[in-house]
């Protein structure tokens, strides 16, 4: 694969040339975010101002190497760069969580060439790595195929290039995180949405053997909420439910796992219970703390309450779609007996 080939791999915007050279590449990825047409990377708009690449983690165990890539970043760019020689330090420094790029050398001493990059992301899935060595071709496809964005030459490498390259890591790191959070959260409140629900459902119901416990599923329905839309307007009703959101997260313990389904509707999953009365107690504690009432702004409090139902499982052969109905069942027959109440699936 030549180094044509593997800039194929990388989606470019329209950059005019004399946007590419000197000091005018930017000293972070804002600037150079702030001349991309359009302004978005891979189809998710990024936000320009929190846009840097400090500190870099460069992966380099010769030390004139290091050195001369150091003194080209630090041309054009001042974010941090942190020096590692092998891959037991990198892996040690990128479990921290302190980096977002990865420049590396994937011929170190303690690994094979072929198995850096795998290795490296066994440790960090998310951080971006960007290739510089004078690998055969096989080893760059191979380290290609196992996650890094892209492979350079260090042979006359420039400075404006190296940088560009970790820039587009970067972005492309974001845009990947921002469009797998969309994909499994609720944009309005921040909680997962269904479809992550049912992911969790499904592992609930599953686990089988001598240790397995219990899981439970509340669903959730606001009661009266449309009165509050048909007053207030939907921002008043949008700010309600992120609020009720919250309240629903400030009752869980670690590992329950909460969930918006869907317009008024909001679902919390609970594993590893003893009994069927732990999951009567959580729904108690989520209407104890949806009762109080919501302040709207400079505007009046409004109060809003919730129908839970409960379906504790799994019963032998269940599914989680099966689950997931009781307990949608159980919701309604809170409705039919007063609302503001819960109901244990039968």
């Amino acid at each position: 694969m030549t180094t044509s080939a593997r800039a194929d791999r990388i989606v470019h915007h329209d950059i005019e040339p004399e946007e590419l050279q000197g000091p005018r590449l930017g000293r972070t990825v804002a600037d150079w975010y702030q001349r991309m047409r359009p302004p978005f990377w891979g189809g998710v708009r990024l936000a320009a101002d929190s846009a840097r690449i400090s500190p870099v983690l460069l992966v380099e165990p010769d030390d004139r190497a290091a050195a001369k890539i150091a003194t080209s970043l630090q041309m054009i760019m001042d974010d941090a760069l942190d020096r590692v020689a092998t891959l037991a330090e990198a892996q040690a420094a990128l479990a921290a969580g302190r980096y977002e790029v990865a420049l590396v050398e994937p011929a170190l001493p303690d690994v094979q060439a072929t198995d850096t990059v795998a290795r490296l992301r066994s440790v960090s899935p998310e951080v971006a790595i960007v290739v510089a060595s004078e690998v055969a071709d096989d080893v760059a496809v191979q380290v290609l195929s196992q996650g890094a964005q892209e492979v350079l030459s260090k042979r006359g490498l420039k400075p404006e290039v190296l940088h560009q390259a970790l820039l587009r890591a970067v972005l492309r790191g974001r845009a990947s995180q921002e469009l797998s959070y969309r994909a499994t959260h609720d944009q309005l409140t921040g909680l997962f949405n269904a479809a992550s629900l049912r992911t969790w459902l499904s592992a609930a119901v599953s686990r089988k053997g001598p240790d397995a416990r219990l899981c439970a599923l509340l669903y959730i329905d606001l009661d009266e909420f449309k009165p509050v839309n048909d007053r207030f307007g939907h921002e008043a009703g949008d700010e309600v439910l992120r609020i009720v959101a919250n309240r629903i997260q400030s009752t869980m313990r670690s590992g329950d796992q909460a969930a918006r389904m869907g317009g008024d509707e909001f679902a919390l999953v609970l594993r590893g219970l003893e009994n069927a009365e732990y999951a009567r107690g959580a729904a108690q504690r989520v209407l104890r703390a949806l009762s109080d009432p919501i302040q709207l702004g400079v505007g009046p409090a409004v109060r809003v309450s919730a129908s839970v139902g409960i379906a504790v499982g799994p019963r032998e052969g269940e599914s989680s779609a099966t689950l997931l109905r009781r307990a949608d069942q159980a919701m309604f027959a809170a409705k039919a007996h007063g609302r503001a109440c819960c109901w244990l699936a039968s």
